[in-house]
């Protein structure tokens, strides 16, 4: 039985590494160019859209509340692909390059948050460093797939399992992060909202870690459409926190 075992494990394992070798995913396309056009969508609407059509606004805010778990998502399985070819070829998962791309994001995010208006004007500032090291959706991610890429140092399921723990980690341990505080304001960003950050790790980490764990498999339909409605499930009875935060602009 033991025997029966090990040989299920393997295969399933290198049903993964073949996956991770396959040609593009047009379905990883498609939804990429979905997310991209909803993002642009979200951000028009945000900006023109008139105070009469509150209704409508509170409307939209749902769908768009969904784009960018989506694009956390699709970064995470990508990343889970490229860790799993890596690992099958025997390259080295954690490398100066991909590290350097995942600081020029993290950079990109810092650089889109500098408060020119005050930094001009001389003021450096406890409030202008606050809002200048805020976590968003750029350095969350760097910093996600960094994790990530870290995990991938182990091989074989113990990757999958790191990746798991890493997911319901962040998720399980978002309530308590709420009222984390190191005192040093770039940590602290990406801790929690209490410092304006749009996208603190707890829980923003979860959507990369399970995207990468989901690469893992052969996604299709009969495969989506179930682990859809599992997530949404348990969506519907566990909330991990009550998130109550106004942009500064």
């Amino acid at each position: 039985m033991r025997k029966i075992s090990r040989v299920s494990g393997r295969t399933g394992y290198a049903r993964a590494m073949s996956a991770a070798l396959r040609p593009r995913l047009t379905w990883i396309d498609l939804l990429r160019g979905v997310a991209v056009i909803g993002m642009i969508e979200t951000h028009v609407m945000h900006t023109v859209l008139s105070a009469e059509f509150d209704g409508l606004q509170r409307e939209l805010s749902f769908y768009n509340g969904l784009l960018a778990p989506a694009f956390l998502w699709i970064a995470g399985f990508v990343q889970g692909l490229s860790i799993r070819k890596a690992q099958l070829v025997g390259r080295p998962v954690v490398t100066v390059a991909r590290l350097r791309r995942l600081g020029f994001i993290a950079l990109l995010g810092y650089l889109l948050h500098v408060p020119w208006d005050r930094w001009l004007a001389g003021d450096f500032g406890a409030e202008s460093w606050r809002i200048a090291l805020q976590a968003d959706i750029l350095q969350c991610m760097a910093v996600s797939l960094t994790l990530l890429l870290l995990a991938g140092m182990a091989r074989g399921g113990w990757f999958d399992v790191i990746t798991g723990l890493l997911a319901a980690g962040f998720v399980f341990a978002a309530p308590a992060a709420q009222h984390w505080h190191t005192g040093v304001v770039g940590i602290d960003a990406f801790l929690n909202h209490n410092g304006g950050s749009l996208f603190p790790l707890f829980p923003w980490v979860a959507f990369c870690a399970t995207g990468c764990l989901m690469s893992r498999w052969e996604i299709s339909w009969k495969t989506l459409v179930p682990a859809s409605l599992v997530f949404i499930a348990l969506g519907m009875f566990f909330v991990p926190a009550t998130y109550s935060y106004v942009h500064p602009s």
